[in-house]
C-alpha cells in the first residue's frame, strides 16, 4: 500500500514512487538517482537554486537550459530517466492561434509517429520511445485532470486554454508520459499536434494520483455461439479479474444474466476454484491481480438471446467502466417447418390411341394417365428462402391383379412404384391405368355376376426430396485487447446455406370404366 504520509526527502520520494508504480504497474525500480546509463543525476542532488522535487514535486534529472531572457524560463527542465528532453510547463506556447484543447489535430501515439520523429531532431532533441506507461488507460484520468489545470491555469506570458473534460477521448493514447504521477508527485506528458502544415507540442502536467479506484473487469471467453437449436444446452467460462497495480484488496458484486425477451434471467455461476464459489449476494473479494473464472450454463430459446454479466465494486466507483460488462449472444437454428401445406398431386388421363383426353383426376381401364407433383415451398429453418428443386420423386399406384381378365376384373393386389421426372418445382410420370374398370359393368357368366358394377376412388401416393437454398443474417461479436483496452465489434453477416428435405402427398384417381375398343368412352 501506498505510504500514509508524504515523504521528506528525495530519497524517500523515490523509494515510495517505485514502489507504487511496482504495485500499480508492476514496473521495478523505475526511478534512480541516475538516469539511464549515468548519465544524468538526478536535479535536487545537484541543483540547488531550482530542487525541482522540493519545490514543484516532479523528477527531473539533470540541470534546466535553453533559457529565454524575455519570460525569464527555461524551455527544458531537464531530462527524464530515459535521456529524453525534460520540457517546462511553464515555457511560452511557440504558437497557440486560439480556440480549445480539444480541437487540436492531435497526434495518436506520437512515440511512432514519424512527424513527431522529424520534429524533435529539427529542435535537436533526443528522439522519444514509448515506455512503460504510454498508451495505459490507468491514466487517462490523471491527464485529464492535469488538462483541467493546465485550462485554469494562467501566468504572464500563457492566459487559460479552455478544456472540456466530458469528450470521452481517449487523452492516454496521445499523452507521452515524460514522469509518470504519483500519490504524491506530479508526473508530466507532452502532445504534439498538427497545425499549418508544422507540428508544435504541448507539455501537460498529469496529477497526482490519490488512492485510486479499482479497475474490475469481466470477459466471456466466447462471445459468440452460432446454429444452436431451441431447448439446447449452451455452456461456457466468464473470467472476473481486479486490475494489476491496484494497492489493496476490493470486493465486488458478480452476475450473470440471460436476456429473453427483453427481461432479463438470473443465472448460475459456479467456481472453477471452490475456494471462489459465491454467496447467495454475488459478492467476494478480489487480490490486486486475481482472477476468478465461473462455468454456466443456459437453455437455448426458440429465438437468438444475449448473455450479459457484469462486475460492479461494492464500496467505490471503478477506473473504467467500460470493462465492468461483458455480452454472447445466442443464434438459434430453428427447426425445418413440414413441407405439406399445399403440396397436389393431380392426374391427367387419356385413352390408349391418345385421342381422346379424360376429366381431370379421372381414368378407364387401359388410358395412359400423367401424374403431376407440385409440392408447396419449403419453410427454410431461419431468413429466407433463395431457391428451391424437386430433385428425385416417385409415385406408387395399385397394381395389377395377376388373375385379372376382361371377363373377370379382380380387385388389384400390391402396389406398383416407379420414378417421377423432376423439373424444378414439379415432377411428372405417366403409366398405364391397367388394374380396373370399375363402373364398366362387366357380366361374369361363369361366376354369372355383375362385375364392377360402379366408379371407384383409388388413392395414389407420391413420395419426394427437395433441396433448398436459404439466407439468414447472423449477428457476430468479436472481442480484441489492445494497449490495455478491450474493444468490442458487434456486425450483422448474411450467410448462405442449403438443405433437403423429404415429404409425400396422395391424390385421387377416379376409374370410371373401360376404354377398350370405345372412342366415345
Amino acid at each position: 500500500m501506498p505510504p500514509q504520509n508524504p515523504p521528506q526527502n528525495i530519497d524517500e520520494a523515490l523509494k515510495e514512487a517505485n514502489d507504487e508504480l511496482k504495485a500499480r504497474f508492476g514496473v521495478i525500480d523505475y526511478f534512480r538517482e541516475y538516469s539511464m546509463g549515468n548519465k544524468y543525476r538526478i536535479n535536487d542532488k545537484i541543483d540547488k537554486e531550482h530542487q525541482l522535487w522540493a519545490n514543484r514535486r516532479i523528477f527531473v534529472y539533470g540541470k534546466p537550459f535553453d533559457f529565454d531572457s524575455d519570460t525569464g524560463n527555461h524551455r527544458y527542465l531537464g531530462y527524464t530517466i530515459n535521456n529524453e528532453a525534460f520540457t517546462n510547463i511553464f515555457f511560452r506556447h511557440d504558437n497557440w492561434a486560439g480556440g480549445c484543447i480539444n480541437s487540436r489535430n492531435w497526434i495518436k501515439w506520437p512515440w511512432k509517429n514519424p512527424d513527431v520523429e522529424a520534429s524533435l531532431k529539427a529542435r535537436g532533441e533526443p528522439l522519444i520511445h514509448e515506455n512503460d506507461f504510454d498508451g495505459k488507460p490507468e491514466l487517462r484520468d490523471s491527464i485529464i485532470e492535469g488538462l483541467k489545470a493546465y485550462a485554469k491555469s494562467e501566468s504572464a506570458d500563457r492566459v487559460p486554454i479552455p478544456f472540456n473534460p466530458n469528450d470521452d477521448k481517449p487523452w492516454h493514447e496521445y499523452v507521452h508520459v515524460l514522469v509518470p504521477p504519483t500519490q504524491y508527485t506530479w508526473g508530466m506528458g507532452r502532445m504534439w499536434h498538427q497545425s499549418g502544415g508544422s507540428v508544435w507540442y504541448l507539455t501537460i502536467p498529469l496529477a497526482p494520483v490519490a488512492q485510486s479506484a479499482p479497475d474490475f473487469s469481466v470477459v466471456f471467453d466466447q462471445v459468440e455461439y452460432n446454429d444452436i437449436q431451441p431447448g439446447a444446452p449452451v455452456e461456457g467460462t466468464v473470467r472476473f479479474k481486479l486490475a494489476e497495480g491496484h494497492t489493496k484488496p476490493e470486493t465486488a458484486k458478480l452476475t450473470l444474466v440471460h436476456e429473453v425477451g427483453g427481461n432479463e434471467w438470473p443465472v448460475r455461476l459456479t467456481a472453477i476454484n471452490p475456494a471462489d464459489s459465491l454467496p447467495s449476494n454475488g459478492v467476494i473479494e478480489f487480490k490486486p491481480g486475481e482472477e476468478k473464472a465461473y462455468k454456466f450454463k443456459v437453455t437455448a430459446q426458440s429465438e437468438g438471446t444475449t448473455l450479459i454479466v457484469r462486475v460492479n465494486p461494492v464500496t467505490s466507483e471503478d477506473i473504467n467502466w467500460e470493462n465492468n460488462r461483458d455480452e454472447a449472444i445466442i443464434n438459434i437454428l430453428k427447426p425445418l417447418a413440414p413441407v405439406v401445406t399445399n403440396s397436389k398431386l393431380t392426374f391427367q388421363a387419356v385413352s390408349q390411341d391418345k385421342t381422346i383426353t379424360r376429366p381431370a383426376n379421372t381414368a378407364k381401364w387401359t388410358d395412359w394417365v400423367t401424374a403431376t407433383l407440385k409440392p408447396s415451398a419449403p419453410t427454410p429453418p431461419k431468413g429466407k428462402l433463395v431457391s428451391w428443386e424437386i430433385t428425385s420423386a416417385s409415385i406408387t399406384y395399385p397394381k395389377k391383379n395377376p388373375r385379372f381378365t376382361f371377363g373377370n376384373p379382380l380387385p388389384p393386389k400390391g402396389t406398383t412404384t416407379i420414378n417421377m421426372n423432376p423439373n424444378g418445382h414439379k415432377a411428372t410420370a405417366t403409366f398405364q391405368e391397367d388394374w380396373a374398370m370399375d363402373g364398366a359393368r362387366i357380366y361374369n357368366p361363369i361366376k354369372d355376376k355383375l362385375m364392377a358394377k360402379y366408379p371407384k376412388k383409388y388413392t395414389l401416393t407420391a413420395n419426394y426430396t427437395i433441396h433448398y437454398v436459404y439466407q439468414y443474417k447472423v449477428r457476430h461479436r468479436s472481442c480484441h485487447t489492445s494497449n490495455g483496452h478491450r474493444h468490442c465489434h458487434t456486425w450483422y453477416e448474411t450467410v448462405t446455406k442449403s438443405g433437403t428435405v423429404s415429404d409425400s402427398v396422395s391424390g385421387v384417381l377416379l376409374v370410371n370404366g373401360s376404354g377398350v375398343n370405345s372412342r366415345a368412352q
